[in-house]
């Protein structure tokens, strides 16, 4: 069985994001669709993209600006942040869309450490001084090196294009992240975007990888640069640190995926395919499994192996299953997509706690529809959908 985390991210997901709440609350999935695309809508110039994206990849991305904008600070470096990506993009789009595809797998390569970190983020609260300055070194410092450095490096050299230099993606990947930070920060508006306690993230980085910290009387004293300097932190001083380097992080990718979102086709155009930049796998399974609840569908189970993948959603609205368990059957387009398994099964409970409907298809179909350029909608003549309630094989010509 593949090992991603994935019950873990369910269980993280889950308590940040009560679509339950939401549904028995009245609002249906077509409201919850439209308030994302509204959401958006300032931030995207391709329209067509934001409407087809708002549900498959944008509700974890809605969460994360709605948590933006409760910050403040954090909503304003969002809005910077991809102001330089525009700009950059008007200047000189061929080399600010080859920025991106340089910088993307790195990018992703460091997504999973911000899931992992934003949404399945143990309670410190009871934890001892010293356990409770290792966790957050721990947790803000992994975060820095794995995802927030290369964010910073795909901005500045986007800053760079957008002031009109003519610069390398391999002259800012060889640069320190000390020398990347300081380019960010003396030309950015707000000083505290890049040094939060004015104390660059490079720095903060440096305490955590070296754990140049230490517990006196109750506070926390943490040694940067050369010479040496201190900064003593109070431990609500430490948790709040770890709180804004989460923001900065998620500002700057929110704004590096919106950006790359709304200018996709480009992006494709220079040989960037929407698998390798939206769909790497446990970003993927984020998306998927939030996507589920944004329409309505709670994760009950989930497994994969080589041969066989299966998803067991149940209906978290009141609409009728006959209408709903139709619905289900084109998730196992996505599930295929992400699991590659040789089959692949989804089973839709209704919100009573009855198995309604199952639907199967094999890896042959999708590879025929891969191959011979098929709309998706002709999976519904190939793929196998059993009515679970009366134990029969629905008709390919009744549907």
């Amino acid at each position: 069985m593949k090992d991603y985390r994935s019950i873990d991210i369910l269980n993280g997901i889950k308590r940040k994001t009560d679509f339950q709440a939401l549904f028995n609350s009245g609002i249906d999935p077509n409201q919850l669709k439209k308030a994302i695309i509204d959401l958006f809508d300032p931030y995207f110039t391709n329209k067509k993209i934001l409407e087809e994206s708002a549900i498959e990849l944008l509700v974890a991305d809605a969460v994360s600006l709605e948590l933006l904008k409760s910050t403040g600070f954090g909503l304003q470096l969002f809005l910077y942040s991809l102001e330089i990506h525009k700009t950059a993009n008007l200047n000189n789009k061929k080399d600010c869309l080859n920025a991106i595809i340089y910088w993307v797998i790195p990018i992703y390569k460091g997504i999973t450490k911000y899931w992992s970190q934003f949404h399945l983020e143990i309670d410190k609260s009871e934890l001892q001084d010293e356990e409770f300055l290792h966790e957050n070194l721990r947790n803000f410092g992994s975060l820095l090196e794995g995802l927030t450095k290369p964010l910073c490096c795909e901005l500045l050299h986007h800053q760079k294009i957008s002031e009109g230099k003519d610069i390398e993606a391999d002259q800012i990947s060889n640069l320190k992240f000390g020398d990347v930070i300081d380019q960010l920060h003396s030309r950015c508006p707000d000083q505290t975007f890049f040094a939060p306690f004015d104390v660059r993230l490079s720095q903060w980085r440096n305490i955590s990888q070296h754990i140049s910290a230490r517990l006196e009387h109750g506070r926390f004293v943490c040694e940067y640069g050369l010479p040496k300097k201190e900064i003593i932190l109070t431990r609500d001083e430490l948790f709040s640190l770890s709180k804004i380097i989460y923001s900065i992080t998620s500002a700057l990718r929110l704004a590096f995926d919106i950006f790359s979102l709304d200018n996709l086709n480009e992006l494709n155009d220079e040989g960037l395919s929407k698998l390798s930049i939206l769909l790497r796998e446990e970003t993927f399974f984020l998306n998927f499994f939030i996507g589920l609840n944004s329409q309505g569908f709670n994760v009950l189970s989930f497994e994969s192996t080589k041969e066989l993948s299966r998803i067991t959603i149940q209906d978290m609205t009141d609409i009728d299953p006959n209408q709903r368990r139709i619905h289900t059957s084109q998730f196992v387009d996505l599930l295929w997509q992400y699991t590659k398994s040789k089959k692949v099964i989804v089973e839709y409970m209704q919100k009573d706690g009855k198995l309604n409907f199952r639907t199967s298809a094999t890896e042959d179909i999708f590879e025929k529809i891969v191959d011979e350029n098929l709309p998706r909608y002709h999976l519904a003549q190939l793929v196998e959908m059993v009515d679970l309630i009366n134990d029969v094989e629905i008709p390919k010509n009744l549907l």
